[in-house]
């Protein structure tokens, strides 16, 4: 199974991860659960960025949005693209930037 945990008071992300880790610990206790499969994607020193498109001008410039989002991630990380098969393999295609391009998020504007 798979749950959320939200900080619905605003406590900061240094909270949230004592909060979930604490969780993890006592669920890990629990003999039902199996300990290896329990874990949490998040994690503070992941980096994170906030980029505000602005949507009218890039409806102005004729880009279409889901278009815009999708660049980004390639810019900032990798896109699935497709599977193919090849003598009895199948391959995943996933596309992304240039190492140089994608070194430094503030690149982006």
């Amino acid at each position: 199974f798979e749950f959320q945990v939200e900080d619905l008071s605003g406590r900061g992300s240094a909270a949230l991860n004592d909060v979930t880790q604490a969780l993890l610990a006592e669920a890990r206790k629990q003999p039902e659960l199996n300990p290896q499969q329990l874990f949490s994607s998040f994690s503070t020193s992941t980096p994170q960025f906030n980029y505000d498109l602005d949507r009218s001008k890039a409806k102005l410039l004729g880009l279409n949005l889901p278009d815009v989002f999708n660049t980004l991630q390639i810019y900032l990380g990798s896109l699935y693209v497709n599977d193919f098969n090849l003598f009895g393999r199948t391959f995943r295609v996933t596309i992304q930037a240039d190492k140089d391009a994608r070194a430094d998020a503030t690149d982006i504007s």
